[in-house]
């Protein structure tokens, strides 16, 4: 395979709801120090390592690291790394793998610390492992272990115990990653070229003409493959990845490395171009780990199950999910149903599920409040609804299943519907019945129907107690949700401001205020998820549906 460089490209990746994060790809180079005075801008104490694998790193002052085969051994200090294919770091006696993004690892004498910053990291520890979604991090001690399943789900889980990334720590290491110097690919250029079958060497040829050979037509293929992913074309992907004649070029130790470059490129296509490359990749662990935490893949990641890997990983990728939903801002609804039968696959083979069936309730009751918290009440409710359906199978056979089914029920009675205060709900009850006897009574003469209706509805005012109470009426019938930041305020006999209400869409969920006319039920002065200049007034109906789409 040669090393072509190709069009200098960044590619961006979406991050916690706090800000965007630019993820770098990277560059295909031997491994030497780069002056600072070469990297990207010129800023001073950013000096970027060219790894051989094609990743960039930046090492903290007093940092030593160095490469052995494809992994970066860190030694000391801190390692900024970033990659647009697979990358791993070892340090102590774990190696923790990324997928197209950035990482950071800090290695002190007695501890490890990973923070996933673009990319969710996976731990592998022999046979044990654990994944860090991508805007938390992990700490171990530096030689410490990962508990294993037979120590029990509570001890498992707490090795395996992740937190969110401090918001100045993130802004700090993407601005560093934003001075990295311009990428170029590791991969040959793009061909529309047919590669042909493997080409048959002459015995005459030397060895090193042999292999030159070989690489060549290798080259053209990658150039083939790249594309074909650039038009879009999944079928023409498969059938050059699936062609027999051309299998040796997708083989050797360089084959996972190319091809999940080459599955990095297929971030932004459609669905169908990245199921096409990904039906070659999953067979490896560790890329159908990364990418079913991936913000970029795990859409196409939870289509694939793996029967045949050990009950380890197949937890880990469950347990941690959960706590995922904290961080991504998108998470496709098939993903979280996936989710839920996969669990409930585990836990129907088990001949005593109580324990497990202890341990899910508890970890999912334990995310809900901080999803509404971090802006998704629309995801709670959906996680909450997976886990009720999870659960009731168990509801009679399991106390802490009818408990935890109690508790979630519970949370979603509360945050699904709008209870209002008795007295103003009969207050609010006896106006509209009262106005519905004074509008007859005004029909009683017919000389007198012009004006009594038009003075209606000039005539229609509420105390600010009403205009709330009539205000959470349309919210419910809307299916809107409250999150911790909503507020309705009252601002004159007819109008409420609603702020920071949210709503489900196909896009992800929507904070949306506006001010509510309750008289005539249009809106006005309408900002969506911070953007202004909606000029219309619509009625609520209307406005909510469209909202929703």
């Amino acid at each position: 395979m040669t090393d072509s460089p190709q069009a200098v490209h960044r590619h961006f990746v979406a991050f916690p709801t706090f800000l965007a994060v630019l993820a770098l790809t990277t560059v295909f180079s031997s491994g030497v120090q780069l002056p600072a005075a070469l990297t990207g801008d010129g800023e001073q104490g950013v000096q970027v390592r060219f790894f051989s694998t094609g990743a960039l790193g930046e090492l903290s002052e007093g940092a030593e690291a160095h490469e052995d085969a494809a992994t970066a051994i860190l030694e000391k200090g801190s390692l900024l790394i970033t990659h647009d294919g697979l990358l791993s770091v070892q340090a102590g006696n774990k190696t923790f793998y990324g997928l197209h993004g950035a990482f950071d690892v800090t290695r002190t004498q007695q501890d490890v610390t990973v923070a996933a910053l673009t990319t969710p990291v996976l731990v592998s520890q022999g046979d044990m492992h654990m994944i860090v979604p991508v805007g938390m991090q992990w700490t171990a001690t530096l030689e410490g272990t990962l508990a294993p399943l037979s120590s029990g789900p509570d001890a498992w889980s707490a090795s395996r115990s992740v937190t969110l990334l401090p918001a100045h720590f993130v802004t700090e290491k993407l601005r560093r990653l934003s001075r990295f110097p311009k990428a170029v690919s590791a991969l040959p250029p793009a061909q529309d070229v047919a590669a042909g079958q493997k080409p048959l060497l002459s015995e005459a040829l030397l060895p090193e003409a042999s292999a030159a050979v070989v690489r060549e037509w290798k080259a053209k293929v990658i150039g083939a493959v790249r594309a074909t992913i650039d038009r879009g074309d999944a079928d023409g992907i498969r059938a050059l990845l699936q062609d027999d004649a051309l299998r040796d070029a997708f083989s050797g130790d360089e084959a996972l490395p190319m091809l999940a470059l080459l599955f990095g490129e297929a971030a932004g296509k459609n669905a169908s171009v990245m199921m096409a490359l990904f039906d070659t990749v999953s067979f490896d662990q560790k890329m159908w780990l990364l990418a079913s935490f991936h913000p970029d893949f795990l859409s196409v990641a939870w289509l694939y199950e793996r029967p045949e890997l050990p009950r380890e990983p197949k937890l880990v990728r469950l347990h941690l999910f959960v706590q995922a939903l904290r961080t991504l801002n998108d998470v496709p609804g098939s993903a979280l149903g996936k989710w839920e039968a996969s669990w409930t696959q585990v836990l129907s083979a088990m001949e005593d599920p109580a324990i497990m069936v202890r341990f899910v309730a508890s970890t999912v009751l334990d995310v809900l409040t901080p999803l509404e918290e971090r802006g998704y009440p629309e995801r709670a409710l959906d996680t909450a609804h997976a886990l009720v359906s999870l659960l009731s199978p168990y509801e009679e056979k399991v106390p802490d299943a009818a408990k935890a089914l109690a508790a979630v029920r519970r949370f979603i009675d509360s945050r699904s519907t709008v209870t209002l205060p008795e007295d103003l709900s009969a207050d609010l009850l006896d106006l509209q019945e009262s106005r519905m006897r004074n509008a007859a009574s005004s029909f009683s003469s017919i000389s007198s129907v012009s004006s009594s209706s038009s003075s209606s509805v000039a005539s229609s005012e509420f105390s600010s107690d009403e205009v709330i109470s009539k205000a959470h009426l349309l919210l419910q019938s809307s299916e809107a949700v409250y999150s911790l930041e909503t507020t309705i305020e009252a601002l004159s006999p007819t109008e409420a401001r609603i702020t920071d209400i949210v709503f489900g869409s196909s896009q992800g969920d929507k904070t949306v205020s506006f001010t509510l006319n309750i008289a005539d039920e249009t809106v006005r002065n309408i900002t969506i998820d911070g953007q202004t200049g909606f000029p219309y007034t619509p009625k609520f109906a209307s406005f909510a549906g469209w909202v929703k789409q």
